[in-house]
């Protein structure tokens, strides 16, 4: 009776035992497993990180730098083109007018243009489209240079009659335009009009030049307006 109940308290004390290192060891599993996973999570966020920076650093890299936007040159400031010194007419001379030279040549460029439509030769047919510049690098010139120019025009203007008898002078300006053949073309009359024909006169003798040297541009040839005034004077 006696070993009977020995032997019961030493199995009880044996699984006492039992127990409590089973429990340990549970434990201990499970504890292992926790640091495990959280490990095993940590390293998958960091190599996730990583590799999105990585991604981000070589797009950085990869993307294409803005190309560096050409400087525009400025171009140079416009010269004011000189303008054809006065033709004047006089009427006491026979055949061939004599020619004076004045300074009093300004031209406003905002005064209107009269056209009195085709007198003589109305020129070579040019393009609407083509522009017509005021002013080019190399300027159009007349062959033999200005004092050719005013001889020819001395030579070829005729003084009306009816402008003589009524007294009528003064100064016709003449707009025209030199092609790129160095024909003249657009001949007109600026606002400052004359009577009994002396406009029309100023614009025939215009219209008769021959070929000048057409003007420049940046190695192109351009087409230039040009003005000159012609003044008609009696005595």
């Amino acid at each position: 009776m006696i070993e009977k109940k020995k032997s019961s308290i030493s199995l009880e004390k044996n699984r006492m035992a039992f127990f409590s290192a089973g429990l340990i060891l549970v434990s201990s599993l499970s504890l292992a497993a926790f640091e495990w996973k959280t490990l095993t999570v940590k390293n998958k966020y960091a190599k996730n990180y990583l590799e999105e920076e990585a991604h981000v650093i070589e797009e950085e890299m990869l993307t294409e730098l803005p190309e560096p936007k050409p400087q525009r040159l400025q171009p140079p400031a416009p010269q004011i083109p000189q303008i054809i010194e006065t033709v004047v007419i006089d009427n006491n001379a026979n055949n061939n007018n004599n020619v004076t030279i004045t300074n009093n040549n300004i031209v406003d460029p905002n005064i209107d243009v009269i056209d009195f439509g085709n007198i003589g030769d109305p020129g070579p047919k040019t393009e609407d489209l083509d522009v017509i510049e005021s002013w080019a690098q190399v300027m159009p010139s007349y062959p033999g240079g200005d004092k050719a120019m005013m001889e020819f025009i001395s030579k070829n203007v005729d003084y009306p009659f009816l402008a003589k008898e009524m007294g009528e002078q003064g100064t016709a300006y003449v707009s025209f335009v030199v092609e790129k053949d160095g024909s003249i073309s657009n001949v007109k009359i600026l606002r400052q009009t004359l009577q009994y024909g002396l406009n029309e006169a100023a614009m025939d003798v215009v219209q008769k030049m021959p070929k000048w040297n057409p003007g420049e541009q940046r190695g192109k040839k351009v087409r230039v307006r040009f003005t000159i005034p012609i003044k008609f004077v009696l005595h």
